[in-house]
């Protein structure tokens, strides 16, 4: 009986410190995805806040909004040039994303149609830069991104 009152000791000394492993890991898990989160808002407000962004921001979705044409053409030089800055941060929050470096489910819901919205408003465009400049991989994650991840968005 005193053998089996030991191994039942143990069996439970066991059995609590796999529930506090396990218990920590999940804390471990929700801790890292709460400071994804709250990076990637950071990163969205520090990035928006960017007086050239805000301009092509507006500059584009103006166009967009009154169903106008998104051409090279359409733009002056620091107008252009802040659109493709735009769609280069829209770049780096698509491969930031698929590094699992910015939190997917907030650049949905904060971002997402924008992103998608842009994108899809600027494909024609940069499609003749990727033809103009012989880099046909030019925004090609952003492009990605935005037909995987964001297709559903609205």
């Amino acid at each position: 009986m005193e053998v089996i009152s030991k191994h039942a000791e143990a069996f439970a000394t066991l059995l609590s410190v796999a529930v506090a492993l396990i218990l920590a890991w999940f804390g471990f898990r929700e801790n890292q995805r709460r400071e994804r989160m709250e990076y990637t808002v950071s990163v969205l407000l520090e990035r928006f806040r960017n007086e050239h962004v805000r301009t092509a921001r507006r500059i584009l979705y103006e166009r967009l909004d009154n169903d106008l044409p998104v051409r090279r053409e359409d733009f002056t030089e620091p107008q252009f040039h802040d659109v493709m800055n735009l769609l280069a941060f829209y770049e780096f929050i698509a491969i930031s994303t698929y590094q699992r470096r910015l939190d997917l489910p907030t650049i949905r819901r904060l971002s997402g149609n924008s992103i998608k919205r842009g994108y899809n408003g600027c494909r024609e465009m940069v499609r003749e830069r990727r033809e103009s400049f012989g880099r046909p991989g030019m925004f090609r994650e952003l492009e990605r991104f935005v037909d995987q991840k964001l297709k559903n968005v609205e």
